[in-house]
Order: structure tokens, then C-alpha cells, then sequence
């Protein structure tokens, strides 16, 4: 059984980390004046602080780029092993309350890729 931090460093790569110190709290990255890490709350422990809460504290954007259309539930479908990815790197089901999962597809004929954006609430 991987590690979370194991989860965490097998699904975004060292730039996605360092873009995004505020999901991810190993990322180094930004720095203020004196090299001290930039005090940010990430997603993970504002997951662990709300334990209990019904309420949504963030928004998970799922959106594929394909060839071809795909109806709503291929979509979310296609994208499970994602869902679950993302879930098990914040440490929480992939059915809990406090996130909102929401997906489309954009029909492309470059490269086919998904792009995941999470917004805090």
C-alpha cells in the first residue's frame, strides 16, 4: 500500500507541486523575503480540519480533451481511476461531501489529455 505522500508525488510532477504550494505542502516553491516557506493552508489539512463537516470546501474540474464527444456518464466514467487518484491523495473518499466533482469534454484534434483544476471554496 502506497504512502500518501507516495500517492501525492506519483500523480503530480515536481512543477505541478511547485506551482501549487498551497495544495501541496512538501512543494517547497514560493518563498517569501528571508527564504521562509510562504504560510499557506493546504488542501490537505483544510480536508483534516473540517473532518465532520457536510459542508463543500472545494471544487475538483475534471476536463478531457478528446477526438471524440463522450456523452456525461462515458466521461465520468473514463475518469474514474482520476477520481479516485485525487481522493486518495487527499486523504478522503472519493464520495465525501466537502468536494464537488464536476467534469466535461472538449472535443480536440491536438493532443488528448485531461486537465484537473482545483478550486477551494
Amino acid at each position: 500500500m502506497k504512502s500518501l505522500q507516495q500517492l501525492r508525488n506519483s500523480i503530480s510532477s515536481e512543477s505541478i507541486r511547485k506551482l501549487n504550494p498551497h495544495l501541496f505542502s512538501d512543494a517547497g516553491g514560493l518563498h517569501r523575503d528571508g527564504g521562509k516557506p510562504a504560510r499557506q493552508e493546504t488542501l490537505v489539512r483544510r480536508i483534516k480540519k473540517s473532518k465532520g463537516s457536510v459542508s463543500c470546501i472545494c471544487e475538483v474540474s475534471l476536463i478531457a480533451f478528446r477526438r471524440t464527444e463522450a456523452d456525461d456518464d462515458g466521461n465520468i466514467s473514463a475518469l474514474k481511476w482520476l477520481r479516485d487518484a485525487i481522493a486518495a491523495t487527499l486523504g478522503i473518499d472519493d464520495g465525501d461531501k466537502r468536494v464537488r466533482w464536476k467534469y466535461s469534454s472538449i472535443v480536440t484534434t491536438g493532443k488528448q489529455e485531461t486537465i484537473v483544476r482545483i478550486e477551494l471554496l
